[in-house]
């Protein structure tokens, strides 16, 4: 994220607990500005965070990432469209 305003709102979504609206702002620049791995795994963090191994699972699956939880999560994601 690239303009200050969204990072700071992000921050404080994250900073209240309110991590729903995180994921949210995060998915929407994601539509805005297009695909970015940073702020997908950072969407899959989150999830993580709120305990949403699919969600956390989808946003692993589009990026390379060494987080403990992508393998997990991803396999959660992939089960959960009736693959696995």
């Amino acid at each position: 994220m690239s303009d200050p305003k969204p990072r700071g709102a992000l921050e404080r979504d994250i900073a209240a607990g309110d991590l729903g609206a995180a994921r949210r702002r995060l998915a929407s620049y994601i539509r805005s500005v297009g695909f970015s791995a940073e702020m997908c795994e950072r969407i899959a963090r989150i999830s993580v965070m709120m305990r949403d191994p699919a969600e956390a699972g989808r946003w692993y699956f589009a990026i390379d990432s060494s987080d403990p939880e992508a393998e997990g999560a991803i396999s959660v994601f992939v089960e959960s469209c009736g693959g696995g």
